[in-house]
C-alpha cells in the first residue's frame, strides 16, 4: 500500500466508492461496424445535424434489438458513428454538453435535465430498452469552467471527440476524450491536458473492469498503458475510425497486436467507409488472439459482430507495473479535494495497491526466454536471381532498408541504425511472389511524429523490387515456416506482433504461428500457414 498520505488525504479517499477487487467473467459482446449517415452539405443547422444523428441512431437501435436477442451484455460503436465523418468548421451544431460521471449518479433517460442534450438522451434510453451495456462515440463540449486545466479557447468552451458509457439501466458511467487526435482532428477538436486523471475513462460491470480509448490513441502510451499496467482494467473498448495502410497498420491487423501485447481483451469497433480506406472491426482475446473479425473493402453494408469473451481457467490478475503505479499515486497526492471528486473510483483504488507485492518490470530488450526458440536449420539456396543487395523504399510512410529474398530456402538479415532484422524462412516451391525484408528506426512524422522500430517481411507488389512496402492485398507464396526476429532495439520498446495473409485475414495463433509472449521480440511459424502470406512483422514503438 503506498503510505504517507495525510490524514484529510485519506478521509476524502475512504468516503469514495474506492473499488477493491474487479469482478471478471466470460461475457458476450458485439462491435458494430458502421456506415454512418453523413452531411455532404456546407453550413449546417442544429436541426439538419439532429436528423442526421438520429438518423445514426435509428440503425443503432436496430443492433441494439438484434445483439439483446443474443444475449449480448455489452456492445460498441464506431468512432464518429453518431455525428459522419465528414466533420469540419461545422461541428457545433453537433455538439452535446456530456457531464463528468463519478461525483454523483446521472441517468439521462430517466432525468428531465437532460433534455437538452437528445443524443445523450436516446442513447441512455436505448440502453435502457435493450438492457444491455453500450458504448458509443460523439462530439461533446464543455463549459470552461469545469476545466480548469487549461487555458479556455475563445469560443468560451472546448470541444472534444468523447466515448461515452451507458450501463444497461441507462445510467451514465462514464466519457472519455479522445487524448492523441488525428491530423485534421486538431482543427476541429481540443486534446485534454496530457495524462488527466479526471480523463480517464473507466467502467465496472458485473464481467469487468473496462478501459476506453480511440483511433490514434493506440499508437501511443497514454492512456492505454495507464490503464493496463497502473490501474488494472480487465478489458479496453475502442471505437475508431481507422483508415487501413498495409502491409503494417492494417485496422484489424493492428488491433489483434494491440490486444496480444497488453494481452486483455478488446472490443474494436471501426466505421464502414471503403471510398477512405476505412474498414476492419473485431473482438479479440488477449494472447489468444481474435474471436471475430472483419474486412471488407467491397460492399457498403454494416457488420454486426458478435462473439464470447471466454476468461482463462486459471484468472490473471491485472499486469501491474510499479512504476506506472506510483506515477498515478503521485498525480492523485497532488491534486485538490474539488478535483478529486471528478476522478474515477477505479483510480482512486490505486491507493490501495501494494507495489511491494508486484514483480519488477523487464524491459523488453532485458527479455531472456527461458525456452529458446529452436528454427528448422536452411537446407538449401538457389542462386538463379540475382536481384539489388540492399535497397531502401517507403512502406507506411517510413523510408525502410530492405534486402530481397531471393531463394527458397534461406537467411536474411538487415540493420536500421540501431536495430537488426534477422530471418529464417521456407516457402513453398512454385511461388513466383517477390518479398523482401524490411528494418526502419527512426521518427515516424506523417499525420503525426512517433517513434517506430519495425522489422517485417513483405510481399513486394506487381513483380517489382522497387514496388516493396506499398500497399497490397493478395499474394499467391505459401511459407513452409519462418521465424523473424529483432535486435538492437530501444529498452522501452513495446511489440506488438502481426501476422496477416492474402485477402487481409489474420493467421491462427497458436496453430499457425506463434509470439510466446509481450516482451518477445520475435514470431514464428514452425508449421507454416495456410494462406499466402502478405505480412509478418515485429513493430515497435517507444512511448
Amino acid at each position: 500500500m503506498i503510505t504517507g498520505m495525510s490524514p484529510t488525504f485519506l478521509l476524502l479517499v475512504l468516503s469514495c466508492a474506492v473499488l477493491v477487487e474487479c469482478t471478471s467473467a466470460d461475457y458476450v459482446a458485439a462491435v458494430y461496424e458502421h456506415v454512418a449517415r453523413t452531411a455532404l452539405r456546407p453550413n449546417l443547422n442544429q436541426k439538419l445535424a439532429l436528423k442526421i444523428m438520429n438518423e445514426n441512431l435509428d440503425v443503432y437501435e436496430k443492433q441494439m434489438s438484434i445483439a439483446s436477442d443474443e444475449g449480448v451484455q455489452i456492445i460498441v460503436f464506431p468512432e464518429y458513428g453518431i455525428t459522419g465523418f465528414l466533420l469540419s468548421s461545422d461541428i457545433e451544431v453537433f455538439l452535446e454538453y456530456v457531464p463528468n460521471a463519478y461525483n454523483k449518479n446521472l441517468n439521462p433517460c430517466n432525468q428531465e435535465e437532460f433534455n437538452d442534450r437528445p443524443i445523450l438522451q436516446r442513447l441512455s434510453c436505448l440502453a435502457k430498452k435493450y438492457q444491455i451495456n453500450v458504448v458509443a462515440n460523439m462530439a461533446s463540449k464543455v463549459p470552461c469552467e469545469f476545466e480548469q486545466a487549461q487555458a479556455c479557447p475563445t469560443r468560451g468552451y472546448f470541444q472534444y471527440n468523447t466515448d461515452v458509457a451507458i450501463a444497461d439501466d441507462g445510467q451514465l458511467l462514464a466519457k472519455y476524450n479522445k487524448e492523441n487526435l488525428y491530423s485534421e482532428e486538431q482543427q476541429i477538436f481540443d486534446s485534454p491536458a496530457p495524462g488527466d486523471l479526471t480523463n480517464y475513462g473507466l467502467f465496472s460491470t458485473s464481467f469487468g473492469l473496462f478501459g476506453m480509448f480511440t483511433c490514434f490513441d493506440i499508437l501511443f502510451g497514454s492512456p492505454s498503458v495507464y490503464l493496463v499496467h497502473g490501474i488494472g482494467v480487465t478489458d479496453m473498448v475502442f471505437p475508431t475510425a481507422w483508415m487501413n495502410e498495409l502491409p503494417l497498420l492494417s485496422a484489424i491487423e493492428f488491433q489483434e497486436a494491440w490486444s496480444m501485447q497488453f494481452n486483455v481483451p478488446l472490443l474494436a469497433a471501426n466505421i464502414h467507409l471503403p471510398i477512405e480506406q476505412m474498414t476492419g472491426s473485431g473482438i479479440f482475446n488477449g494472447r489468444q488472439g481474435h474471436v471475430v473479425y472483419h474486412y471488407d473493402m467491397v460492399t457498403y453494408h454494416g457488420k454486426l459482430l458478435i462473439g464470447e469473451i471466454k476468461r482463462p481457467a486459471a484468472q490473471k490478475k491485472p499486469s501491474l507495473r510499479p512504476d506506472i503505479v506510483k506515477e498515478i499515486v503521485s498525480k492523485l497526492k497532488r491534486m485538490s479535494p474539488a478535483e478529486l471528486k471528478d476522478v474515477s473510483p477505479d483510480v482512486l483504488a490505486v491507493l490501495n495497491y501494494d507495489t511491494r507485492m508486484m514483480p519488477n518490470f523487464t524491459p523488453a530488450s532485458k527479455y531472456v526466454s527461458p525456452n529458446p526458440v529452436k528454427f528448422p536449420p536452411v537446407v538449401k539456396r538457389d542462386v538463379k536471381m540475382a536481384p539489388p543487395r540492399r535497397f531502401q523504399a517507403i512502406m507506411n510512410d517510413d523510408l525502410y532498408t530492405f534486402v530481397p529474398l531471393s531463394y527458397d530456402t534461406v537467411s536474411a538479415s538487415v540493420s536500421s541504425n540501431n536495430i537488426s532484422c534477422w530471418l529464417n524462412y521456407s516457402r513453398k516451391d512454385g511461388g513466383k511472389d517477390h518479398y523482401a525484408l524490411g528494418a526502419f528506426d527512426g521518427w515516424h512524422t506523417m499525420n503525426g511524429r512517433y517513434r517506430v522500430q519495425a522489422c517485417a517481411l513483405v510481399r513486394c507488389p506487381y513483380g517489382d523490387w522497387s514496388k516493396c512496402g506499398q500497399e497490397t492485398s493478395y499474394s499467391g507464396t505459401v511459407f513452409n515456416w519462418f521465424s523473424l526476429q529483432i535486435s538492437g532495439m530501444s529498452h522501452d520498446a513495446v511489440f506488438f506482433p502481426e501476422v496477416v495473409t492474402s485477402g487481409v485475414h489474420l493467421a491462427e495463433i497458436e496453430a499457425e504461428w506463434r509470439n510466446d509472449c509481450p516482451a518477445c521480440s520475435w514470431v514464428y511459424s514452425n508449421k507454416g500457414i495456410e494462406r499466402p502470406l502478405l505480412a509478418a512483422s515485429v513493430f515497435a514503438r517507444i512511448w
